[in-house]
């Protein structure tokens, strides 16, 4: 694992511990850099999820609230070009 995802995973956990906010954490990773695969794989581990509910979580988050629509239309279109 490399080094910026295991220190990510250590903060997501020591902020996470103090009040349960995951959307605090979310934007947390957010402002410090992390991009939301980077996020992702940060929540697998720190919350014993899967990949589609980290996925979930991130792409519903406040923290990511400005990126929603086009990631929703980018998926979309993904999908229709495989049909």
């Amino acid at each position: 694992m490399e080094r910026k995802l295991e220190l990510a995973i250590e903060l997501f956990k020591n902020e996470y511990d103090k009040d349960r906010d995951i959307e605090r954490v979310i934007l947390l990773l957010r402002n410090k850099g992390l991009s939301q695969i980077e996020t992702i794989k940060v929540l697998i581990p720190s919350l014993g999820v899967n990949l589609k509910e980290a996925d979930r979580l991130v792409l519903n988050s406040e923290a990511w609230n400005d990126k929603l629509k086009s990631n929703l239309d980018l998926r979309n279109s993904f999908w229709d070009k495989l049909e």
